[in-house]
C-alpha cells in the first residue's frame, strides 16, 4: 500500500497550496482571469435557446414532424456526430482560420474533452501497446504517463535550449536507431522550458517523420498565449509543414474519408510509407479552451488531415458515447460568436505578459538564477546556481512559504536529472505575490549555498 500511495503521490498534479503559500508550482490560472461574467453571459442564452427549443418541440410534435427535420437553431441536447456537433466544427473552424493566420479544413477537426483526452485518442488509433514513442526532456511531467497508460515505451528524444534537436535525431535514426510510432512535442512556449521550436527544426520533424514514418502529436494548448514574438511574424504551426495541407493550400483539394476505411496503423512503417504518410499526414495538432477560456468545460480538438481525423473519430468510447462534450461545445460556440473568446485571450495574453515580466524581472533582480524569457504560455524554466540543487532548495523555500515545481519531475528518463532546474508559473500568482515568491527563493538559494560552504 505504501508503494502504491508514493507512485500516486508522483503521477499527481501540483494543486494550489494554499493561502498561506506563494504557489509558483501549480500550472492552474488565476482565479481572478476565469471568465466568470462571459460564461454567465453565454449560458443565460444557452438557458433562453433550451425554453424556446422545448417551445418549439412541443409544437413539433403536435404536428408530427420528423425529429429529423428539427431547426438548427434549437439546442442540441441529443447525442453528437463523432466528430462533434456541426455548429461547433463550424464555428472552430472558423475561429481558428482566423485566430491562426492560415486556413483549417472542418473535416481535420475532432472534438475532445481537452489535450490529455486528445492525446490518449490520438494513441488509440495510431499505436498498440510496447511501440515506443520519444519526448523532449524537459517534458510536461504529466505526459508520459498517458502515454504509459496506453502500454506504449516513453523515451528521450535529443533536446538542446531550443527545443527537440532534429539534426541528432536525423543522425541516431539514420545509424540505425529504434524508429519511435510517435514523437510528443510542445513546440510553442512549450511546459516546462517555456521555448518555441525554430521554423527549421518543424521542418526539419516533419521531413524526418515522411522518411521514417512516425507520426507527430503536437501540443498546441499554449501556441495562442503569445505575446511579442521575438521574430515580429507569426510562427506557422507545426501542421502547416504537413504535405496534405500544403497540398490542400495550393491547389484547394484534399483526400476525405470514404464510407470505409481499411485496417491498418498510420505510423507503424517505415521508409516505404513515405507516399502514404503524405496523403494521410503526420501530424496531429492537439488543443483546448483549458488555457484560453476555462479548464472545466473540459473541450478541445484535434486538428489533423481528415483521414486521420476520421479514423480517430471513431474511437469506441466516441462511437458508442455519441459524441464528446456536445453541450460544453454549445457554449462555447456562443463565446465564439458574442466575440467574448476574443476578448478573453487577449486579456489573457495581456494578463500574462505582465506575470511574466514580473517574475523574469525578480529573477534577474535576485541575480542568481539563469533563465530564459519566454514570450507566451504558463512557465519559466530556471537553473539554479552551481552548488545548489531543488532537492536542497524545496524544504527551505517551503519554510520560507514559497513553492515550485522541482524540474527533475520533468525528466523523461531515470538516468537523466533536472535536479538544478525549477519550473515557476506566472500565470496563478499576483504580480506581488510573484516577486515576493523570487526574493523568497532567492533567500533559500542564499541559505542554500551558506549551507555547502558549511559542509
Amino acid at each position: 500500500m505504501a508503494k502504491a500511495s508514493g507512485v500516486a503521490k508522483a503521477l499527481a498534479s501540483p494543486m494550489p497550496a494554499g493561502p498561506g503559500v506563494i504557489d509558483l508550482a501549480v500550472g492552474h490560472p488565476a482565479p481572478s482571469n476565469l471568465p466568470h461574467v462571459q460564461l454567465a453571459a453565454a449560458c443565460r442564452r444557452a438557458a433562453e435557446r433550451l425554453t424556446q427549443t422545448a417551445a418549439a418541440c412541443s409544437i413539433e410534435t403536435k404536428v408530427s414532424v420528423s425529429p429529423a427535420q428539427t431547426s438548427a437553431n434549437h439546442f442540441p441536447l441529443g447525442y453528437a456526430d463523432n466528430e462533434g456537433t456541426p455548429g461547433y466544427i463550424q464555428t472552430l473552424t472558423g475561429w481558428l482560420t482566423k485566430m491562426y493566420g492560415s486556413g483549417v479544413h472542418p473535416q481535420s477537426l475532432v472534438t475532445t474533452n481537452g489535450v490529455s483526452h486528445g492525446l490518449d485518442l490520438a494513441c488509440g488509433a495510431l499505436s498498440k501497446p510496447g511501440d515506443l514513442v520519444l519526448l523532449e526532456q524537459p517534458c510536461y511531467f504529466l505526459a508520459k504517463h498517458i502515454f504509459t497508460g496506453r502500454h506504449l515505451r516513453a523515451a528521450a528524444a535529443p533536446t538542446d535550449a531550443h527545443g527537440i534537436d532534429t539534426a541528432i535525431l536525423a543522425e541516431q535514426l539514420k545509424s540505425g536507431a529504434e524508429v519511435p510510432t510517435l514523437v510528443y512535442v510542445i513546440p510553442s512556449h512549450s511546459n516546462p522550458a517555456g521555448t518555441t521550436l525554430p521554423t527549421s527544426r518543424r521542418a526539419h520533424l516533419v521531413e524526418l517523420a515522411l522518411e521514417y514514418g512516425f507520426t507527430i502529436l503536437a501540443d498546441d494548448v499554449y501556441h495562442l498565449l503569445e505575446w511579442s514574438p521575438s521574430t515580429g511574424e507569426r510562427i506557422p504551426r507545426m501542421i502547416e509543414y504537413d504535405p496534405w495541407w500544403r497540398a490542400w493550400q495550393e491547389s484547394g483539394e484534399v483526400a476525405l474519408p470514404q464510407p470505409a476505411v481499411s485496417g491498418g496503423t498510420f505510423g507503424d512503417a517505415g521508409p516505404t510509407k513515405t507516399a502514404a504518410k503524405a496523403t494521410a499526414g503526420v501530424v496531429i495538432s492537439i488543443a483546448s479552451f483549458t488555457k484560453i477560456l476555462s479548464p472545466a468545460l473540459r473541450l478541445g480538438w484535434i486538428e489533423a488531415a481528415p483521414m486521420v481525423a476520421h479514423r480517430i473519430a471513431q474511437d469506441g468510447v466516441i462511437v458508442s458515447g455519441g459524441g464528446t462534450a456536445a453541450f460544453a461545445s454549445e457554449i462555447a460556440v456562443d463565446v465564439i460568436m458574442s466575440g467574448d473568446q476574443d476578448l478573453v485571450l487577449r486579456e489573457l495574453c495581456s494578463e500574462y505578459e505582465k506575470g511574466c515580466d514580473a517574475l523574469c524581472g525578480a529573477l534577474e533582480a535576485a541575480d542568481c538564477f539563469r533563465f530564459h524569457r519566454p514570450c507566451g504560455g504558463y512557465f519559466v524554466w530556471v537553473e539554479l546556481p552551481d552548488g545548489v540543487t531543488a532537492t536542497q532548495l524545496k524544504p527551505l523555500a517551503l519554510k520560507r512559504g514559497v513553492s515550485f515545481l522541482p524540474g527533475d519531475r520533468c525528466a523523461i528518463d531515470e538516468t537523466s536529472t533536472f535536479d538544478r532546474n525549477l519550473r515557476l508559473c506566472f500565470a496563478y500568482e499576483p504580480l506581488p505575490r510573484l516577486r515576493c515568491g523570487v526574493e523568497l527563493l532567492a533567500e533559500a538559494v542564499a541559505e542554500a549555498r551558506s549551507a555547502t560552504k558549511l559542509q
